[in-house]
């Protein structure tokens, strides 16, 4: 009766942790790390809960008990002790893959990698018809920074299991993560046409087109994106990107636009968006986004220092003078920025004030030993008096 008990028990656990498994594969996540860890526990779980059989118990009444503890610890997130339980539960049945499996699932959660893919390649080895098992020997053979050795690992977890989202996922994040982004496509499609709103699987293959230059593919994907991410100023970007490639330069600086106003107190953002301007020679446009990016963030010395350069190639000295005055009393040792706040101010004919901003450059190149910065400086100083 005792053993109908626990069978009974680990059933309905095991139902329940495969029941999570199909939901969290509906709902898998992944960032460029490859997150995809809930959807691990979901089949982790599944696959420990499967160690004991939830209708026969081993004979060995001492191998039960390590795997009934572990499994315990495991559904408490007691990982640690799972590991030490299913360690010794080893010594007594070596060659069960689903103990190795427990083992690396644990290992896993615990974030050992590396041993975790030794547990898992010992369990594919003794079940190689396991999909799970490979899937995640794939997971952790990724986490541990061996791309190609994961690649292979999902491609027979796919194998096994063609019409696993999940797996395909999977494959695909890793063969992207690897720069393989021809064979990354190729594994996205088939994520897409199981769920045409998979947004990684688009955001992911709208990068791998951009990639390989093949921007009017690229362009295909944006629409669902950007219906998807309203207010995504990154993916604006690229869809800037996208359409320069294309050459539709109105498109592309209103998705830059857009960028902008879903980004108006992103200092970074703006200085972005301003080098990508500043690429397509839209100095007018850079110098506004270089501008707001040093209203939103007045210590920034990158924002100054573009904001001045931007407007000094369209001899828009006015606005340089803004720019290297500030950037002078952010860098009041840098004889770059008192420099150029002279060459800015001698472009309005403001003689006297441009001397004593080149006095102050001159000595600070002294007090370098830049005698080549010295000199330049001397030069524009000899101009100004002669002119």
């Amino acid at each position: 009766m005792k053993i109908r008990e626990t069978g009974t028990r680990q059933q309905h656990n095991l139902r329940r942790a495969r029941i999570g498994c199909v939901i969290l594969k509906k709902n898998v996540t992944f960032t460029m790390g490859i997150r995809f860890s809930r959807w691990l526990v979901g089949c982790g779980v599944a696959i420990a809960f499967g160690v004991l059989s939830p209708s026969v118990t081993w004979a060995n009444p001492q191998l039960n008990a390590l795997l009934e503890q572990g499994n315990e610890q495991l559904t408490n997130r007691n990982f640690a002790q799972a590991v030490q339980h299913y360690r010794q539960a080893l010594t007594l049945e070596a060659n069960n893959a689903r103990i190795h499996g427990a083992l690396g699932y644990a290992l896993s959660q615990l974030g050992n990698y590396s041993e975790a893919v030794t547990a898992y390649r010992r369990a594919t080895e003794l079940e190689d018809d396991n999909a799970e098992f490979f899937n995640a020997l794939g997971f952790n053979l990724a986490q541990s920074g061996d791309n190609r050795s994961a690649i292979n690992a999902y491609q027979r977890a796919t194998q096994l299991q063609p019409n696993n989202l999940a797996y395909s996922l999977g494959l695909a994040t890793v063969q992207f993560r690897a720069g393989d982004y021809d064979q990354a496509l190729v594994a996205y499609r088939k994520v897409l046409a199981k769920d045409s709103n998979n947004t990684m699987a688009l955001q992911n293959s709208l990068t791998s087109l951009l990639q390989l230059g093949r921007n009017q593919e690229a362009a295909v994907l944006f629409p669902d994106l950007l219906r998807q991410r309203p207010n995504d100023a990154e993916l604006r970007i690229k869809a800037a990107v996208t359409w320069f490639g294309l050459n539709d330069r109105d498109q592309a600086i209103a998705f830059l636009e857009e960028a902008r106003r879903l980004s108006t107190r992103d200092s970074a953002m703006q200085i972005r968006v301003g080098k990508i301007y500043e690429t397509q020679n839209l100095l007018p446009q850079a110098i506004a986004a270089y501008e707001q990016a040093s209203f939103v963030d007045p210590q920034s010395r990158e924002a100054f220092a573009l904001y001045g350069s931007a407007a000094m190639k369209t001899e828009d000295y006015i606005n340089a003078i803004i720019a290297y005055r500030a950037l002078t009393e952010l860098s009041p040792t840098d004889p770059a920025a008192f420099y150029n706040f002279a060459v800015a101010l001698q472009g309005r004919r403001r003689s006297r004030e441009a001397l004593e901003a080149l006095e102050m450059a001159r000595d600070l190149y002294q007090q370098r030993g830049d005698r080549r910065g010295v000199n330049i400086t001397e030069s524009l100083m000899a101009a100004i008096e002669e002119g």
